[in-house]
């Protein structure tokens, strides 16, 4: 009896997510490859021959068009041309020569001659071509051929540049490929004897010179027969060169560095292939405390998914890693994504423990409306080991008048220790929420009920703490739903609800009816003061024997007055309550505040004074003092400290010094000064400088006062090599040491820099994470 409530979720969510599925139209086939832009035609920059035109006749004749009609053919594409002369050649071959464009839906052919056989859907073009795609991709050529019904094409003598987002996510610059042959498909690009680069240079720094590249957009770049060059010289040749184009990362340049864990160590990836689904790299780490570590990196695709295995061990396997991630296409267009991992003893984990994750989530997305199941367990063994899983069940629908939404969640903690294991605690929530549009509100209904499968056996059940709503109906509604001429001269929301809730630990189940008005009154205008009043009525009755009910009235006033850069704030606000509620979330506490606040704003300095007491407990509030000034146009500082005046104490004073000189120099110093004990605490700094074009220096400091030790101290050296840059990189803190090779086309963050031994964000300037 007590898995009923976990079946009945189960069967629900099988039902649920393999709902009928609503008729959708296909996918339009892929035009040629996305995004980029016109790069230098093969030989040097993109210049129009000058030809001697020919004499002018008197008239010169109209430049014609040609309009076929559409065959019923799946995939066809409408055509129009242009041509100064238009050729029927027979077998429905006809030739447009002369100033020729050819424009299909999805790309722009601009060439001397084009011809098109409207029976085999071909189009030839021949001289000097441009091919415009519908995002703005341009290629050169010499020759081309496109098929307009399936929209392959095959071009020779070829250059094109492939601006940022064309390969994946990753890329930030341009790629360029110039060779002899370059064909797309749906979602493939191949090109043959061709160079590929970043470097924008006529002569560039490098290029990777192949027998033949296969591009996949978002997916991978596979090359075969590769020389790798540099400043014109062959560096090495590689049987094939694989880029995964999802993943942020370098795959062929080895790292190097130092570390307190490891020592020296030396990371190579080596790259293998057995055809364009089975392909990857075998990782080899040699370290100076650690010995060698050898692990695999497979990316395999099969019908309908694709995914990654990876596994790495060192130490005769006292520390391994083994990790899985697959994507799959599943009837009815639900995709299902897994993911796993086992971590015994890794890098991230000092602890002797076996870590094992496993995220197994399906979902299906139609029209309106999202399906999701989820299931995720974390198993932590070791001296104190954990169990705990999870399975979630989510529906949304949404339409133009209404919303719905239900989660199901299951979850089960477990433990063992000291004293043995512990029965897993088992916990099942319903969640629904749903709120429909009217003509005077909005409707909300609301649900959220706990069971417990395990039928009260763990003692944890009776430290629950939480709320359920079993359940909650509420009305939202204002002057301009309701189009009532008294709420109009006074602006107001209203809401009008019932709901039973049933709250513990405190054991308390009951209904509670609501009624909350919210007064929003216009500001009004006395010469240099702005008074903005503001109130708010609740009252809420409860059904228990008493009948017991609270009101709390809410209002205040805040005047605003303005002399020339001086602005004084006065706000007074008054809380009280009558009667009582059995619920803590419903509380509600007297309050009876009145502060007061000058500020002044001039061209370079801004300060502001505030003040204030509590009425009602008879306490005085922190004066606190913040000052900013520009000093010059590059340099501000900002400073801010109070006093609290019930302790005749004096709080941190905490100061900000920013110079900015971006791009050259930017530098930021964040101080922290006790003024009880008249001693820093903190120091933290953070600085980018480039010293010429090819030279950059970044570094963190963070010092702690009463320790008198530095908290962290990181330095960055980057050398600019145009298309490439090397960075130097040095940790006090973790005792990390590395060199590093980055291609600048491709967002590569650089390792551990910005980050603290616990994984935290140091903070850069404005306090944001670097």
């Amino acid at each position: 009896m007590r898995s009923a409530p976990l079946r009945a979720f189960i069967l629900f969510c099988v039902v649920a997510l393999f709902a009928p599925l609503a008729a959708q139209e296909p996918p339009s086939p892929l035009a040629l490859p996305p995004d980029g832009i016109m790069a230098p035609a093969p030989g040097g920059e993109a210049v129009e021959e000058e030809n001697e035109p020919p004499t002018p006749p008197e008239e010169p004749p109209a430049t014609e068009e040609y309009r076929p009609p559409p065959p019923p053919l799946p995939g066809y594409q409408r055509i129009r041309v242009q041509a100064g002369q238009i050729v029927a050649l027979g077998d429905g071959t006809i030739r447009f020569q002369g100033g020729v464009v050819f424009e299909t839906e999805t790309l722009s052919i601009t060439a001397d001659v084009v011809e098109y056989n409207d029976r085999r859907n071909l189009a030839t073009a021949e001289g000097d071509i441009t091919v415009q795609t519908a995002d703005g991709t341009t290629y050169y050529g010499n020759a081309l051929e496109l098929n307009v019904q399936t929209r392959e094409w095959h071009f020779r003598e070829y250059s094109v540049e492939y601006l940022p987002g064309f390969l994946g996510p990753q890329f930030i610059g341009s790629v360029f490929l110039r060779g002899e042959e370059l064909s797309g498909t749906p979602g493939k690009v191949h090109a043959r004897d061709t160079r590929v680069t970043t470097c924008d240079k006529p002569v560039p720094h490098y290029y990777l010179a192949a027998r033949s590249v296969d591009v996949y957009p978002g997916d991978k770049l596979i090359a075969h027969d590769i020389d790798f060059y540099v400043l014109g010289r062959r560096i090495v040749r590689l049987p094939w060169f694989i880029m995964w184009l999802r993943q942020r990362q370098l795959p062929f340049v080895p790292t190097v560095g130092q570390n307190d864990y490891e020592g020296y160590f030396v990371r190579v990836l080596y790259q293998y292939m057995f055809n364009e689904g089975q392909l990857g790299g075998i990782r080899v780490d040699e370290t100076e405390k650690l010995g060698a570590g050898v692990g695999i990196d497979h990316f395999y695709t099969i019908p309908g998914g694709f995914g990654e295995a990876f596994v790495y061990g060192r130490r005769n396997l006292e520390e391994y890693v083994a990790r899985l991630n697959h994507t799959q296409a599943l009837p009815a267009d639900i995709e299902l994504r897994v993911t796993g991992d086992v971590r015994k003893n890794s890098l991230f984990s000092f602890q002797p423990t076996t870590l094992t994750n496993i995220n197994a989530q399906a979902q299906r997305r139609v029209g309106n409306s999202n399906t999701q199941l989820t299931y995720v367990r974390r198993l932590n063994e070791g001296t104190f080991s954990t169990d705990n899983s999870n399975a979630n069940f989510r529906y949304e629908l949404n339409t133009a008048a209404s919303r719905f939404r239900y989660s199901g969640e299951y979850s089960s903690y477990g433990q063992t220790g000291l004293t043995g294991e512990t029965p897993a605690n088992q916990e099942l929530w319903n969640r629904l929420q749903w709120s429909r549009r009217l003509g005077y509100g909005n409707l909300n209904l609301r649900l959220d009920q706990r069971s417990d499968p395990d039928g009260g056996s763990f003692t944890g059940d009776n430290n629950f703490s939480g709320l359920q709503r079993l359940p909650e109906v509420y009305l939202e509604t204002d002057q301009d739903q309701l189009q009532w001429d008294l709420l109009k001269r006074l602006p107001s929301q209203l809401t009008v609800g019932w709901g039973m809730f049933d709250e513990q630990p405190n054991n308390v189940r009951l209904n509670r009816y609501l009624f909350n008005w919210q007064a929003r009154p216009r500001p009004v205008e006395m010469g240099q003061t702005t008074l903005l009043p503001y109130g708010s009525l609740r009252q809420t009755v409860y059904g228990d024997p008493d009948m017991t009910a609270m009101y709390v009235l809410n209002g205040g006033m805040e005047a605003r007055t303005t002399f020339g850069s001086f602005t004084n704030i006065l706000n007074y606000r008054n809380n009280q309550f009558h009667g009582f509620s059995p619920f803590r979330f419903d509380s509600a506490y007297p309050a009876e505040t009145i502060s007061e606040g000058v500020q002044a704003i001039t061209k370079s300095t801004r300060w502001f004074l505030n003040g204030g007491k509590d009425l009602r407990n008879d306490r005085w509030q922190d004066i606190l003092f913040r000052s900013e000034a520009a000093v010059t146009p590059a340099f501000n500082m900002t400073h801010a400290v109070a006093y609290d005046v019930n302790n005749g104490q004096w709080r941190d004073l905490v100061s900000q010094f920013r110079y900015n000189r971006a791009p050259a120099m930017t530098l930021g110093v964040d101080t922290r000064y006790d003024m009880q004990s008249e001693r820093m605490r903190r120091i933290s700094t953070n600085l980018a400088w480039t010293i010429d074009p090819r030279w950059k220096v970044q570094w963190l400091g963070g010092y702690d006062g009463p320790s008198k030790q530095l908290l962290y101290n990181e330095i960055l050296v980057t050398r600019d090599l145009h298309c490439w840059d090397v960075s130097a990189y040095y940790s006090y803190q973790q005792k990390y040491f590395y060199l590093y090779f980055r291609l600048k086309a491709l967002d590569i963050p650089l390792p551990m820099f910005g980050i603290g031994r616990g994984g935290q964000l140091l903070t850069g300037p404005e306090g944001l994470p670097l």
